[in-house]
């Protein structure tokens, strides 16, 4: 009983000791021997068994004493509180074996690691996953969504091949600063370590596996299987996507009729497409890349079988991921002859985006285009390009009907563009091909035609003799025609808009060759041409008189006459045939120096004017018609 009592009152001695060196005493204690084993305190005991929980008790309280503040926190072990799941942070924490400190951590959360739209870690499944078809249709897109992280450096998916071809695998949506690589492996081997294209079998499963090189981020797999082959023939146009880079479209196409085809694409922004043609000995006969509105030309042959491959080439993906095009084959239509007009009736409208016929010129000249028998209030764009794509002309269509032309040359391929601007319609498409240059030299009449708007009639015409012309037009309706004359140095001598029976009058001189030009401004006409040439100066000295007409508008008839005396002489007309009270005539005399001695203008009632003239003198005559048109007697006492 002693013993025991003794040995609890050295005990509690030596606790004292220890409390009173804790708290800065003097008195030391004899240190114990060196012990190299971890050592556990009481806290640390209690935060192993409470490693659930979410806070830490504490059997030490925080030391705020000089002495706690200098407390160097020797290391020691950390312990769990929270492991850290997919969505939320953990939470762990170390304590200071002398003074009870408190070194708190929080590990960020680990992210998903979806295989297959189900997280491996708790199972949660991807919203955003795409369940593929087993085994999907031919030609459609498999896809997969998932996501690689720092503890998880691949990711594996599995699909059954549909058919066997050539299939084409892409990661997309890949955060930037990562780094991914694919590899596709049947059950017994790897196919293609690191590759994007590769030919697999019809019905076996393959697996592709994603491997991270840098980075982690989460990410799209598409990929696209052989599609199934399209005939062409017969279609005006199909619709068709791509949506994998290196993805393939395949078209076969016979042709109907022998010439230059074109194979067109649009309704795509923003991607670039590759197109080749091949005829049945699988020679390329055409090919190159293809912008949103461009394609391909190549002459085919009636009867015979071409397979056309389109991929994809570029593509941005943040602008759009799928690239929907329109593709049309354009049999070239038979090459207007010269003065053919050509005519289609058409539909165009916002997904029907633009409609192309393609034919060559047959001569050199300008083609007239009009767009007529539209809905009111409709517009559209009206262009024509040449082979090479350069655009020859281009017009915003409003009114109807409308017409533009273009100068194109004999032997080259164009092609005419309607462009859906803002409203659905039916139109008329003509397309007529010039006229050739009649010469009028010589004649009195000459009939012709214009069918569309701002179509232009060339007409060569060399004067006889010189002085006042007229070109006069006779034709019904509520037509109007713009004329214009040139000089042989291209220069304009006069133009007029006229309706009806009008025309135009210039001064020409005699040998030289001009250019009339007839173009038609509002609705077709049939018209005549009538032209009027002044009669060579005639002398009528001897005897003093003539007689003569004036037939066309602003005709001048010139004369010469010299004075057998001095004195006052008489000039007067007579002899009008048809009667007319309206007939107007202006008489010009002049001298010898071209001075004007008088001009007056005659009627039926005031026929005559009296002048002074000299004798030996000779002098110029000029009777200009002003109003109607009259035979006529002039005579001089």
């Amino acid at each position: 009983m002693k013993s025991c009592r003794f040995h609890a009152l050295v005990f509690a001695l030596l606790c004292v000791c220890l409390l009173f060196s804790a708290c800065g005493g003097s008195v030391k204690p004899t240190p114990a021997p060196e012990d190299t084993s971890p050592q556990t305190t009481a806290a640390q005991t209690t935060a192993v068994q409470t490693t659930e929980a979410t806070t830490v008790p504490q059997t030490t309280a925080p030391q705020t004493t000089e002495s706690s503040t200098a407390c160097p926190h020797p290391p020691s072990e950390w312990v769990v509180v929270k492991e850290p799941t997919c969505t939320e942070s953990g939470e762990k924490h170390r304590i200071c074996p002398l003074c009870g400190h408190i070194d708190p951590t929080y590990p960020v959360p680990r992210g998903h690691n979806f295989l297959n739209g189900v997280c491996a870690v708790c199972g949660d499944t991807d919203p955003d996953y795409i369940s593929p078809v087993y085994p999907p249709s031919e030609g459609e897109i498999i896809s997969f969504r998932g996501s690689i992280t720092a503890e998880s450096i691949t990711s594996e998916h599995t699909f059954t091949a549909p058919t066997y071809g050539r299939y084409v695998f892409e990661l997309l949506e890949v955060h930037p600063d990562s780094s991914m690589h694919i590899a596709v492996s049947d059950a017994n081997a790897l196919i293609a370590p690191n590759q994007t294209v590769c030919e697999l079998e019809g019905g076996k499963s393959y697996t592709v596996t994603i491997t991270q090189d840098v980075g982690y981020s989460s990410y799209l797999l598409k990929i696209a299987p052989p599609s199934p082959t399209v005939d062409l023939t017969g279609k005006t146009s199909y619709q068709d996507s791509l949506e994998v880079r290196w993805q393939e479209r395949f078209y076969t196409y016979t042709a109907e009729v022998s010439g230059l085809h074109r194979f067109d694409f649009s309704g795509f922004e923003r991607a670039q497409l590759y197109a080749v043609l091949r005829n049945a000995s699988d020679e390329a006969v055409a090919g190159d890349f293809i912008d949103n509105g461009s394609g391909i030309f190549a002459e085919l042959t009636e009867g015979e079988s071409y397979t056309l491959r389109v991929h994809l080439n570029y593509l941005t993906y943040q602008h759009k991921p799928v690239v929907d095009y329109t593709l049309q084959v354009i049999a070239p239509i038979p090459a207007p002859g010269e003065g053919e007009v050509l005519s289609f009736r058409d539909l165009i409208t916002s997904q029907k985006k633009s409609n192309r016929y393609l034919f060559a010129a047959e001569v050199d000249g300008y083609y007239c285009f009009e767009l007529s028998q539209f809905t009111p209030g409709a517009s559209m764009r009206l262009s024509v390009y040449d082979s090479e794509g350069v655009c020859q002309m281009r017009k915003n269509v409003f009114d109807d009907p409308y017409g533009a032309i273009a100068y194109l040359t004999a032997g080259q391929t164009y092609t005419a563009e309607i462009l859906y601007t803002d409203s659905e319609s039916y139109y008329t498409l003509r397309i007529g091909a010039p006229k050739a240059e009649a010469d009028l030299t010589g004649r009195e009449l000459y009939t012709d035609r214009t069918e569309l708007n701002s179509q232009q009639n060339f007409y060569r015409y060399t004067a006889e003799v010189s002085g006042i012309h007229r070109f006069d037009f006779f034709f019904e309706g509520d037509s109007v025609l713009n004329l214009s004359l040139l000089g042989s140095d291209g220069s304009l001598i006069s133009s007029e808009f006229i309706e009806g029976d009008h025309g135009l009058t210039a001064e020409l001189t005699a040998g030289e060759s001009y250019k009339l030009i007839v173009i038609q401004h509002t609705s077709a006409a049939d018209y005549t041409i009538r032209i009027g040439r002044p009669d060579p100066l005639r002398d009528i000295t001897e005897g003093g008189s003539v007689s003569d007409n004036l037939g066309f508008y602003s005709e001048c008839d010139l004369y010469t006459y010299t004075a057998a005396r001095d004195g006052s002489h008489l000039i007067g007309l007579s002899g009008f045939e048809p009667l007319s009270e309206g007939m107007r005539i202006v008489l010009t005399l002049t001298d010898s120096q071209g001075n004007t001695l008088t001009e007056q203008t005659l009627t039926r009632s005031a026929p005559t004017v009296s002048v002074e003239l000299a004798g030996g003198e000779t002098y110029r005559i000029a009777l200009t018609q002003l109003a109607e048109f009259s035979n006529y007697t002039l005579k001089i006492e």
